[in-house]
């Protein structure tokens, strides 16, 4: 069943929907995954590994099919946004104003 999980101690509470099995309150879970999201126009990454808690768990009915919501917090360090830096532009000659004539 789809589990929709919210990072409680992340900056924004990025939510997302995993493949869980029944978790309850206060029940501790490993996780390992990678977020991307465009802030002011920079592109920002959240590396989320490590043990987390279900600090709360709510049965959720309102699209029609009951789904479980589940708030996690870090027993550890919290993961924090960090910005990708994006490729390195080479610097490229202008091109010329006049094409080369072939020599004959």
């Amino acid at each position: 069943m789809l589990t929709q999980l919210t990072l409680t101690d992340v900056t924004g509470k990025p939510s997302l929907k995993m493949d869980l099995p029944r978790l309850r309150l206060s029940d501790r879970v490993i996780l390992s995954f990678t977020l991307q999201r465009d802030n002011g126009g920079r592109v920002e990454q959240l590396d989320v590994e490590g043990e987390f808690r279900v600090s709360r768990a709510i049965l959720d009915a309102s699209s029609g099919i009951p789904h479980p919501v589940l708030e996690l917090e870090a027993t550890g360090k919290a993961p924090t946004w960090k910005s990708v830096k994006g490729p390195k532009l080479c610097n490229q000659l202008a091109p010329a104003k006049n094409p080369r004539t072939p020599i004959t």
